[in-house]
């Protein structure tokens, strides 16, 4: 069993970016994307700042580490709910162009094969 960590670190997000890059097209129709990349960055900046003070300097306590770890979890879970509903809102709309597509396609088959029926019942 692997040891649990008591506080996230950067690697923890070391998968979710670059896989951000992969399904570039699905994300961009995220709604909240500037919003979570934001807490990210800036959780991630104050982290540092925010252990510095409680454990070096003595001069804030543990429940401000703790609640920039909350953050940056929170973030990183609403990111990932984000893009997933992003690539089902896009796999949504890709399946109702093709219905549209396969309706018109049928439709223009039925136009064309109509008169040619038509006139082999006239003989």
């Amino acid at each position: 069993r692997p040891p649990q960590k008591p506080y996230p670190s950067a690697a923890d997000l070391a998968l979710a970016l670059p896989l951000l890059l992969v399904f570039y097209r699905q994300v961009v129709s995220a709604r909240y994307i500037f919003f979570l990349l934001n807490v990210i960055v800036i959780t991630s900046v104050l982290a540092p700042v925010f252990w510095h003070l409680w454990v070096v300097t003595g001069a804030a306590n543990s429940n401000f580490y703790y609640g920039l770890t909350v953050a940056y979890s929170l973030a990183q879970l609403m990111l990932l709910a984000e893009c997933l509903l992003a690539s089902f809102r896009s796999d949504k709309a890709l399946r109702r162009r093709a219905a549209t597509y396969s309706k018109q396609q049928g439709a223009a088959t039925a136009a064309a094969v109509s008169p040619a029926t038509s006139s082999q019942s006239d003989t």
